[in-house]
């Protein structure tokens, strides 16, 4: 059989049959964790590791979990293990957002319960490496930091801004004058009279 006609009837085989693909078993990790705010654990939030291809050789995209009423996450199963092995989620580097459940839920517009930074995948400080086996990764929330109230009036401000610069630079004028006069003891300071005896 020529070499043409055989690889024609490898190709039939692998079509109508078949063909086994090599095992390549990769790491997995297991991944479940906490997450507080102000040191409270929060339920009802979404935890979602998004894989970054950057720092390392990780397949699957993203993997999410809700926290129970305890503020406790399980990451799913992404990749089957081999055989008798526990699945889980490949090794690598993941960044991780949070997202606020129950406020996207709340029907009486409840406000979110954290800081936005958490929810947004470039913004977000979470960066955490899945290794193979059992790990746990604990998140802790900061709240949304209170934004300064703007002045009651604006006008009113900038005019005492204006008032306490004027002053300063009185301040400074007179300081300047007492200097030279303090220096020339012929001229008397400011404020100051002399009496021929």
């Amino acid at each position: 059989m020529t070499r043409s006609r055989l690889a024609i009837a490898v190709g039939l085989a692998c079509l109508l049959g078949g063909c086994a693909q090599p095992a390549s078993p990769e790491p997995l990790g297991q991944v479940e964790g906490e997450v507080k705010l102000d040191d409270q654990l929060l339920p009802e939030v979404t935890v979602t590791f998004l894989a970054e291809p950057v720092k390392g050789k990780t397949r699957a995209s993203e993997a999410k979990s809700l926290t129970d009423a305890q503020g406790k996450y399980v990451l799913p199963s992404l990749v089957e293990g081999p055989e008798g092995a526990a699945g889980g989620v490949p090794v690598g580097w993941y960044r991780v957002i949070v997202e606020d459940t129950m406020a996207e839920n709340s029907r009486k517009g409840m406000a979110p319960r954290f800081a936005s930074r958490y929810t947004s995948a470039s913004k977000t400080p979470f960066r955490y490496q899945v290794t193979a086996g059992h790990q746990k990764i604990n998140l802790s929330l900061e709240k949304e930091p209170a934004a300064e109230p703007p002045p009651d009036n604006p006008d009113k401000a900038d005019a005492k801004a204006k008032k306490e610069k004027a002053e300063k630079a009185e301040r400074a004028k007179n300081d300047k004058a007492k200097h030279k006069a303090a220096s020339d003891p012929a001229r008397p300071a400011p404020g100051l009279t002399t009496t021929q005896p």
